[in-house]
């Protein structure tokens, strides 16, 4: 789970995509836990996904 004072935005075409912060987040603020609605892939099966989504998770 994300920051609720975070979200996604386009930086540029060298960068992509990054994720920012939409008010100032203090120092030491723990931005980021897993839960059990984020997904983790190996390797393989990021292989196995379609061009269009493993160019997302890159």
């Amino acid at each position: 789970m994300l920051h609720p004072d975070t979200e996604l935005r386009f930086i540029s075409d060298d960068v992509g995509y990054g994720v920012v912060a939409t008010q100032p987040i203090p120092k030491g603020t723990i931005t980021w836990v897993h839960d059990d609605l984020d997904r983790t892939f190996s390797l393989a099966e990021v292989d196995a996904m379609p061009p269009i989504f493993r160019t997302i998770l890159d």
